[in-house]
């Protein structure tokens, strides 16, 4: 799926997929990112035609660097190799960084009626769930909680193995 510009030489799913849940700060570009970039273009003696080529280490740190102080938005270094004109630096600072969670960004859409998003799921613990006794319909499952976050949120569970007892008896 070719796009035209910055985001041809890289395939649209694998940009989003860098950005998901990755610890990166908002950006929304200013109205003004093309005269910008053209007065740092100019004050590190580089033209600022949209073909000039960026190379050389040195050069492409300052440029890099002088960008990130006047929009306060670095490249991230998995882009760094992409941006190879001062067009391509421009296209990188036009464009929104959303830093919302695709469960975010459905909160935030118009669902149609027939699509409900459980925003606060429940989490099944033979414990607390008495609506079926306690009866689990995944009899082998047990239901481990590992991320930190989610931790003191829900409490885990281990299911003992009914045949362990019998494997231990024939061994």
């Amino acid at each position: 799926m070719p796009l035209m510009g910055f985001h041809s030489k890289v395939h649209p799913l694998y940009l989003r997929s860098l950005r998901f849940l990755r610890s990166i700060k908002p950006y929304d570009p200013p109205t003004d990112v093309n005269e910008r970039i053209d007065k740092i273009c100019t004050s590190q003696e580089i033209s600022t035609n949209d073909t000039t080529k960026l190379e050389g280490g040195l050069l492409r740190f300052q440029i890099f660097a002088a960008c990130a102080e006047e929009f306060g938005h670095s490249v991230p270094n998995s882009l760094l190799c992409i941006i190879e004109t001062v067009g391509d630096l421009k296209e990188f600072y036009r464009n929104a960084v959303d830093v919302a969670t695709p469960l975010d960004t459905l909160r935030r859409m118009q669902l149609p009626k027939n699509l409900h998003v459980q925003y606060e799921y429940h989490r099944f613990h033979p414990d607390t769930d008495t609506m079926f006794d306690g009866k689990t319909a995944f009899p082998l499952s047990s239901n481990i909680v590992t991320g930190l976050k989610y931790k003191k949120k829900y409490k885990g569970f281990k299911l003992e193995d009914p045949f362990y007892e019998e494997y231990r008896r024939l061994k």
